[in-house]
């Protein structure tokens, strides 16, 4: 895999995981093993939430971890989401609607942006 506008990365457990803007996935590199790979996101640039290798992302940047999920943002709908931390995970949307509908907006959290 080759690095496309890695935006921000976080380690967890030995493993890199890098927000790549470009490929609109979340890759992840095996610190022991030195094996990089793909995620999550498809590489098709929309907000899809599903299982991690095919939902969709919309420009990953920001990336931080509580051990149990990936939470990142991206950046053109604006939306804050959430990867698990396993294999058979999926990626889901906490905050943030459709791709380009960005912005400040203080509404119940299925509206805000």
């Amino acid at each position: 895999i080759l690095l496309n506008s890695p935006w921000h990365l976080i380690l967890h457990e030995g493993v890199l995981y890098i927000a790549m803007v470009g490929f609109h996935q979340i890759c992840s590199l095996d610190l022991a093993t030195s094996e990089a790979r793909p995620y999550a996101g498809s590489n098709r640039e929309r907000i899809v939430d599903g299982v991690l290798a095919e939902a969709q992302l919309a420009q990953a940047s920001g990336i931080t971890t509580d051990g149990n999920k990936l939470y990142f943002t991206d950046s053109e709908p604006s939306a804050v989401r959430a990867a698990d931390l396993n294999s058979t995970g999926n990626v889901g949307t906490i905050v943030g609607l459709h791709l380009l509908e960005f912005g400040d907006v203080d509404d119940p959290l299925e509206d805000s942006r």
